[in-house]
């Protein structure tokens, strides 16, 4: 039985994971009706695969953490600084690991597609395809939104 303490952390932190997974499901579909069957992304030349699973668990377990990120340490860490510092502070924050998340889920996402390690030079000569693209940017505003 969780204490009243934790309950209320689990409460507050539940509906990032919930937020994150709905809006993965929502980009997928969007992506879906975008491409249609196309095997490639026509921007980068990676391959696309319709899936909708994967991404919506990554997309829960990564708005989980992002939950216990804030509930846990940001909301307490800047409490007492101005709205202004907040969301500067906290963009920032966010930013960088929306970033890394991205480019964790493209590197493993490669790596299965080309049936290869993480390290595989094809690997990274996508990623940095995708990286340098338009389309990663709107990626990082969309998830950041």
């Amino acid at each position: 039985m969780l204490s009243p303490k934790h309950k209320r952390y689990f409460f507050q932190i539940i509906p990032f994971g919930i937020i994150s997974a709905a809006f993965s499901i929502i980009y997928a579909l969007v992506e879906k009706g975008i491409l249609g069957d196309h095997p490639i992304y026509p921007s980068t030349g990676n391959p696309y695969s319709f899936s909708i699973v994967l991404p919506t668990v990554l997309s829960f377990i990564i708005g989980i953490l992002f939950g216990t990120i804030e509930i846990l340490y940001l909301s307490k860490r800047f409490q007492k600084n101005t709205l202004s510092e907040k969301i500067l502070f906290k963009t920032f924050i966010y930013v960088v690991l929306i970033t890394l998340f991205i480019i964790s889920v493209t590197t493993i996402t490669n790596a299965v597609e080309f049936h290869t390690s993480i390290f595989d030079a094809q690997v990274w000569e996508k990623n940095t395809a995708f990286l340098s693209n338009f389309a990663f940017i709107t990626i990082l505003i969309y998830v950041a939104t």
